[in-house]
């Protein structure tokens, strides 16, 4: 049988998905993995106020806390700041404070590359590289 070359993200996507329990499997390690890079980006854009700042103290420093979710219900994975909730009023700034915006620099720095991983490594996984 010969191979048919897939070239969309979609295509790619739906191919897996159609694979039942191994699908979802590889579905979940193909996010993971392409969205490294992004969650990198934002360690290194995470404010940092060198242990000094209230919050940092008794959970840790913003940058350290950053995780990769998934969430299989919708195949979808998510870059958080874990037990940072004080991220929030830092990207986007309070009435008394003025906003320092980490997630969405590095989400617009890097989701293509992210886009570019997904399909390279779903082919890889498909064996269609």
């Amino acid at each position: 049988m010969a191979k048919k070359e897939v070239e969309g993200l979609s295509e790619l996507m739906k191919r897996i998905q159609n694979m039942g329990d191994e699908g979802k499997k590889m579905t979940e390690s193909i996010l993971k993995e392409a969205v490294k890079p992004m969650k990198r980006e934002v360690e290194q854009n995470a404010p940092d106020f060198e242990g000094k700042h209230l919050y940092e103290k008794k959970y840790g420093k913003l940058k350290d806390n950053i995780e990769i979710e998934y969430e299989e219900k919708s195949d979808t994975v998510f870059i958080t700041s874990g037990n940072s909730f004080w991220s929030t009023y830092l990207e986007y700034g309070t009435k008394s404070m003025k906003k320092q915006p980490f997630m969405e620099k590095s989400y617009l720095n890097k989701k293509d590359e992210v886009r570019e991983n997904i399909i390279r490594l779903a082919k890889e996984r498909l064996g269609l590289k």
